[in-house]
């Protein structure tokens, strides 16, 4: 069965261990083999990836970037990205404290 690229970046997310994802063009060229989960006609060709996590290795969200071109991102996009989310991993933790632990949906 055919996957798109950001099922297998879920997966990839859900391990704490796992980097930000980069990848600079989704379909393979002509004569290399394409990752085999990925479905033939994605709705994009280049794409970024970075979970959010708090102190915990809890997957809370992740934030992607997309491209319908290919090679128009590049590594750095996503080490931007690793950022963002760790900036919005902050801001959880933040509004977690403020809140009065009667309050609080975990």
């Amino acid at each position: 069965m055919n996957r798109k690229p950001g099922r297998t970046v879920l997966d990839l997310m859900l391990n704490p261990n796992e980097p930000p994802v980069f990848i600079a063009n989704v379909q393979a060229p002509e004569g290399v083999e394409q990752h085999p989960e990925w479905s033939s006609h994605p709705s994009y060709a280049s794409f970024a990836a970075a979970a959010i996590r708090r102190a915990e290795p809890k997957l809370h969200g992740m934030v992607t970037l997309d491209s319908p071109n290919p090679g128009v991102l590049v590594k750095e996009d996503a080490d931007i990205l690793a950022i963002v989310a760790r900036l919005v991993a902050a801001g959880y933790q933040a509004a977690e404290r403020a809140t009065p632990p009667e309050n609080r949906s975990d």
